[in-house]
């Protein structure tokens, strides 16, 4: 015998026949409201998934899941949080390498020695340009001449880096007029030993014309000198141009007096009196 349950709105339905009870509760509008307040319920019947445990309710579907994060979210967090994992860990990477680099370039900077440069004397041009040149057939057509030489340089470089010299500009004036440059020269390119010496030849060009000298003061002292057997002498200014890891260090203007002797020949120097 079957015992029919008092019928209340809060006790399943008996169905004798089929032997089940039946919720009606879902269906009813206060039930309605009171699972909503709670944020749960019973089981929807209109929905099939409910009947199998292993499928979540919807108000469980509908909550996302945090990932957990590992110790690598946390190492390149400063750089382009907003991007994907993989281009922050690039920025990373490059920012560490750019860090790297500028800690070695102050390094060098920080520890660098002024190599020293000295003089070893006069030689010939190192092209192979003649020591006197005249522009002229005569002194007395055209009071133009060159006169091209080799300054012989040796430079003692202290550092741990090879250096190079990115360039070397030279002017050089004659004593009786200080402030007109009558020379140049340049060389580029002059590759240095770390830890070493290393010698090099420079080129130097002195011009003279007439209309640098108009009154031949220059001319005068040349030829008196040259006549004696004496040396003739200028200052020389030097530039130098060190190049360290792409970056051009000027180290301080150089000066130097140059002597050397008289390149003018001995037939020439009755043409040049005659010109003054």
């Amino acid at each position: 015998m079957y015992h029919t349950p008092p019928k209340n709105s809060s006790t399943p339905e008996y169905h004798q026949q089929q032997g089940y009870y039946e919720d009606k509760r879902a269906d009813s509008p206060y039930y309605q409201e009171e699972s909503d307040a709670r944020g749960s319920g019973w089981p929807n019947n209109n929905n099939n998934n409910n009947n199998n445990p292993d499928v979540p309710f919807e108000d469980e579907k509908s909550i996302p899941k945090k990932k957990k994060k590992t110790c690598f979210n946390f190492i390149c967090c400063p750089c382009c949080c907003c991007c994907p994992m993989w281009i922050r860990w690039i920025c990373c990477f490059l920012f560490i390498i750019i860090i790297i680099l500028a800690v070695i370039i102050g390094v060098l900077a920080a520890t660098f020695k002024v190599p020293t440069i000295e003089m070893n004397g006069v030689t010939n041009d190192p092209s192979g340009l003649p020591r006197f040149q005249r522009q002229g057939n005569q002194f007395n057509e055209n009071l133009a001449f060159t006169v091209n030489l080799g300054l012989r340089f040796g430079i003692d470089n202290p550092n741990i880096e090879t250096l190079t010299l990115a360039s070397v500009a030279a002017t050089a004036f004659y004593p009786t007029a200080p402030t007109t440059a009558i020379a140049d020269g340049l060389i580029e390119d002059v590759y240095i030993n770390r830890f070493g010496f290393t010698n090099f030849t420079f080129p130097i060009h002195l011009h003279y014309n007439n209309t640098a000298d108009p009154n031949y003061v220059m001319l005068q002292d040349i030829h008196q000198k040259c006549s004696n057997g004496q040396d003739l002498t200028v200052n020389a200014h030097i530039n130098p141009v060190v190049s360290l890891i792409g970056v051009h260090i000027t180290i301080p203007t150089i000066q130097h007096t140059i002597s050397f002797a008289c390149p003018i020949p001995a037939g020439e120097l009755p043409q040049a009196a005659a010109s003054f």
